[in-house]
């Protein structure tokens, strides 16, 4: 089957001819009567293209067009206008409603279904030549190293570098992205897993983003009950949300968990980037030396990789940098230096270290690294 096609009409005649023609070229067919069916389906079916009537019982065509063009849903989607009005103006407002473009009836088959490919072909052109959001993971080399607090404080970062970034807490529950961000999380990713992976569409994650006052975007993980069911997404779930995220952002950063599943599986076969956090005690870089070689064998690229530093104390490291890189065989990207009272000021203010203490040197090494990923 093609791709699916949304008509809007009211006349029976024009709907059933329109239909008959579009399945014969090889293409699904949904419809609506009326404007407000039109607009409910045009976000339920998520068709490819929309043939919509300008004379409708109880709307204007031009201004079902104009609030799909308000919505993120439908912002994109390619509107063919059909009217029996042939003045110059009535297709002037037609088009500067946002329709792509503008026949009218009667209209030949062969002219219809000529501008329905030209129009797809032209909106897969452009989707095509988007540019794909970079995704930048972070994971712990063991837990407590403080791989959330640098996921957090780097996503912001590239925030206030103007980028457009969505952050993603991909813990199955209890994340802490949201409560270092000092959000409410109304609800989190997880029960996308109980979706099909074909029905994990831009909307939905959507709905589930929050957004800081900086601009940034959250998806949070769910705060579940200890008696509820925790699913993970299965790996096409997860590619399925990655392919929607991959258009919605210029950079994804993931906080992943230590456990390695199938969404995390999917995240590290994705990303430009892939940041091990430890500390620089003996335990800690065992640790983040079996994450590395563990990475390895997933299949993830070494020049990709990079390793974060995390100091409690100002002697917490005693080799160089060299020397750790010789030790953990992969390049040190960022060394951050001791913040605890910084951070804890952070927290008892609701935001992230970069945000609350811009000019400590911790900050000063968070906006280094960004300088170094941009």
């Amino acid at each position: 089957m093609g791709a699916k096609i949304l008509i809007v009409d009211d006349e029976p005649n024009t709907l059933g001819w329109m239909t008959h023609a579009l399945k014969f070229g090889g293409y699904e067919v949904v419809t609506a009567e009326d404007g407000e069916t039109a607009l409910s389906k045009a976000e339920t079916e998520q068709p490819d293209l929309m043939l919509l009537d300008v004379r409708l019982a109880d709307a204007c065509g031009v201004e079902v067009c104009q609030r799909l063009r308000s919505k993120p849903q439908t912002v994109d989607l390619p509107i063919i206008m059909v009217s029996a009005l042939t003045q110059v103006p009535d297709r002037v407002r037609g088009l500067q409603a946002g329709a792509d473009d503008y026949v009218t009836k009667p209209v030949a088959v062969e002219e219809l279904l000529a501008r329905v490919e030209r129009l797809l072909l032209r909106a897969a052109k452009l989707k095509a030549s988007m540019a794909r959001a970079k995704m930048l993971a972070l994971v712990g080399a063991k837990g407590g190293v403080g791989t959330t607090t640098v996921a957090v404080n780097l996503a912001l970062a590239l925030t206030q570098h103007g980028k457009r970034v969505i952050l993603v807490d991909l813990h199955s529950c209890m994340g802490c992205v949201c409560r270092m961000l000092g959000l409410d999380l109304c609800q989190g990713w997880t029960e996308l897993a109980q979706t099909e992976s074909r029905g994990i569409r831009r909307g939905d994650i959507e709905r589930r983003l929050v957004r800081h006052s900086s601009g940034l975007q959250v998806l949070g993980s769910d705060e579940l009950p200890p008696e509820q069911e925790q699913r993970e997404l299965t790996s096409e779930q997860a590619e399925a949300m990655l392919d929607e995220l991959s258009t919605m952002a210029e950079w994804v950063v993931f906080d992943l968990p230590l456990q390695v599943h199938p969404a995390s599986e999917s995240v590290l076969g994705r990303c430009d980037f892939v940041t091990v956090v430890t500390e620089a005690d003996p335990l800690a870089l065992r640790c983040a030396k079996d994450r590395l070689a563990l990475l390895q064998r997933r299949g993830v690229p070494r020049d990709i990789v990079g390793v974060v530093v995390v100091n409690r104390t100002p002697s917490a490291m005693t080799m160089a940098i060299d020397q750790l890189e010789d030790r953990l065989g992969a390049a040190i990207v960022g060394v951050m230096p001791p913040a605890a009272e910084a951070c804890l000021h952070a927290l008892r203010h609701g935001m992230p270290l970069i945000q609350a203490r811009p000019d400590h040197l911790a900050a000063e090494m968070l906006n280094k690294m960004v300088q170094g990923l941009v």
